[in-house]
């Protein structure tokens, strides 16, 4: 056998210690700073995209020998014009790293938006006269004028299912995006059907037909896991226009007596501070300021801030990205990019979207105000199982998903192998967390007050097919979950066949059940502590139930996911044992599930349902005290009875 030949440890340093390390260089951008100028401490560069070029030219000439770059951004607000754009020529090595770093404690804005200047009311005489007498004297006027097209400024539909497409210009003030004047002012009205047409809601509410034109409707439509963004038509009922008609073109085509819905974009219903209206039609906006400490008005307008595609480590440090139609930030391929301690708000989609590369990571960042997701994660080859290694970790991501309200989780991961540790995730309309794929791990993240507005939702939720396989999902806080009246809220959903993950160590506090098992296999539920929810644990059975059509023909559905990864042969079969041979082991039965060492106190502990028992689904030395319920009887007043 050949032995590796080393050197004696004294050559060893001395040859380590000969070699020279890169000289480091700093760069400037400050607000009053000029491209002219030379980028030095002294005589700073005016925008980032210059900095950006004198790195380029700077690698042009030294190539491999240029050191580490530091560029230093002062603090102050850049408007941009159009997206800072990073790519491969703009990229570090992992010796010679790129930093975007702010400088100082007031972190640098960056803002696809624009600032609006106040135009006279005696020019808007004809919006004034809709607006209630209330807000005539408090309100201001705007013309948006070539800032934004009309594709711009009108709303557009948005539902599940449909692509996201930018979304529309919103205003935003301060610290805060301002809401669209409509009704009710909070909380959701109740839909009415009307008697004899399909798909009309009637009003029991005298509206303006002057102001229908540019009203759109927002509504749990069919379900209340699912809503939508529809522009409708409108049409009286009856003589008195006490009633109004609204007619909606649905995805089901069905619209359910009782669903939530609010009107949006009404004039008329322009009666608190902060509230606003945009007539499309000319580009007039109507704001009632919610402050008059700050009144900088500032209208999205940019699809995208830093656009960041195959570029290699480059660290962005301390900026704040705010006032975009589409994301704050995307990452698209490359390697190694690193947001660190950014803030990014006001984005009419997504905050910070990673597509696929290789080890980028979001860290100590602050998301917040965005439309839908605040962070979205793509990663890996679910085909070969190759992980993306992105970590996503200590992370304030809070208020999020104001547009969508459903479906749309406040980190949504899909792909392989991608880490979600130690965030801080709250006031959200629905989950936390929602994983796709395989081999995440979502750890030590403390979730509460999340799942407010959509039903059927769960705080931390894994979905849909069963060789998502191989996720960990460990010692996270999850506590005060769910919104007034809703009956379906969890804490960890795996949802719908979901496989093969491991649930260890979490506490969960105050949510309508803890964990549930929706009809899936081979998980392990282990050492969580879970207080104070109705139900503990609940595993049913749901392929011998209500969602057995998943099972059924020659190609089911469940085959078709099985087959879409071949899930039978090479690392498939290797990583997942259970899953090469599922479709030969009644996979309608929730087999394999083993529930062990939890400690539960709550009414109802472990309930098994569709027929399971303890012959299917394994339990071991759980800590159980239940609380015997009783109809109508206050939980909290329930007496309690010790079992083993």
């Amino acid at each position: 056998m050949r032995t590796a030949f080393r050197l004696p440890s004294t050559l060893l340093l001395v040859a380590t210690t000969v070699v020279p390390s890169l000289a480091a260089t700093d760069l400037y951008v400050a607000p009053g700073g000029d491209n002219s100028n030379d980028g030095t401490e002294t005589t700073p560069f005016a925008t980032l995209e210059r900095a950006r070029d004198e790195i380029r030219a700077m690698r042009m000439s030294l190539g491999n020998s240029l050191g580490p770059v530091t560029v230093w951004i002062h603090p102050g607000v850049y408007a941009l014009s159009q997206p800072v754009l990073f790519t491969e020529q703009d990229s570090g090595t992992a010796e010679s790293p790129i930093h975007y770093r702010g400088l100082g404690s007031e972190s640098p804005v960056f803002t696809g938006g624009a600032v609006l200047t106040a135009g006279r009311k005696k020019d808007n005489r004809d919006l004034l006269g809709m607006l209630p007498k209330a807000s005539r004297e408090h309100v201001q006027f705007y013309t948006l004028g070539q800032l934004l097209d009309d594709a711009t400024a009108e709303p557009h539909t948005r539902a599940l299912g449909k692509t996201m497409s930018p979304a529309p210009m919103e205003l935003f003030c301060g610290a805060s995006v301002l809401p669209r004047a409509g009704w009710p002012n909070a909380e959701w009205a109740t839909a009415k059907l009307h008697p004899s047409k399909n798909n009309t809601l009637s009003l029991d509410r005298r509206l303006d037909p002057r102001d229908l034109t540019h009203c759109w409707v927002h509504g749990f439509w069919s379900y209340d896991w699912a809503d939508s963004f529809d522009k409708a038509s409108y049409s009286p009922v009856g003589t008195k226009m006490t009633e109004i008609a609204i007619h909606l073109d649905t995805k089901d085509g069905t619209i359910r007596n009782g669903a939530r819905f609010r009107l949006e974009n009404l004039l008329t219903e322009l009666d608190a501070p902060g509230e606003w209206y945009i007539d499309s039609s000319t580009n007039r906006v109507v704001v009632w300021p919610s402050s008059t400490k700050d009144s900088r008005l500032v209208v999205s307008a940019l699809e995208t801030a830093f656009s960041i595609y195959e570029t290699q480590y480059v660290t962005f440090e301390g900026l704040t990205i705010e006032g975009t139609r589409a994301m704050g930030i995307e990452v698209v391929g490359g390697r190694d990019i690193r947001l660190d301690n950014c803030t990014v708000r006001y984005s009419g989609n997504v905050g910070i979207n990673l597509y696929h590369g290789h080890e980028h990571s979001i860290v100590h960042c602050k998301v917040h105000g965005t439309g839908s997701s605040g962070i979205r994660i793509e990663g890996g080859d679910r085909t070969t199982l190759e992980s993306a290694g992105h970590t996503c970790m200590d992370n304030d991501i809070h208020d999020c998903c104001y547009s969508y309200c459903a479906q749309r989780p406040a980190v949504a991961v899909y792909g392989v192998g991608i880490q979600v540790h130690s965030n801080r995730i709250y006031n959200q309309p629905d989950a936390a967390i929602a994983l796709h794929g395989n081999e995440h791990s979502v750890v030590s993240n403390e979730i509460h007050h999340v799942c407010q507005v959509a039903d059927d939702a769960g705080a931390i939720t894994l979905a849909h097919d069963p060789t998502f396989r191989g996720n960990h999902i460990v010692r996270n806080h999850i506590y005060d979950i769910g919104g007034q009246g809703h009956k379906d809220i969890v804490g960890i959903y795996l949802d719908d066949f979901a496989s093969g993950t491991q649930v260890e160590g979490n506490v969960l506090e105050r949510t309508v059940r803890g964990i549930v098992i929706g009809g899936g296999r081979d998980n392990l539920l282990e050492k969580n502590v879970i207080v104070d929810c109705l139900a503990g644990i609940q595993v049913d059975c749901r392929g011998q139930s209500w969602a057995k059509q998943v099972f059924q023909g020659e190609t089911s559905i469940y085959q078709k996911y099985c087959a879409a990864i071949s899930h039978d042969t090479d690392v498939y079969a290797e990583r997942y044992p259970q899953l090469a041979t599922v479709l030969d082991d009644e996979p309608q039965i929730a087999k394999g599930n083993t529930i062990r060492l939890n400690e539960i106190r709550c009414p109802i502990s472990i309930d098994l349902q569709d027929g399971l028992s303890e012959s299917i689904v394994q339990l071991e030395k759980n800590q159980i005290e239940a609380k015997s319920m009783l109809v109508n009887m206050d939980l909290h007043e329930a007496s309690q009875t010790k079992m083993d």
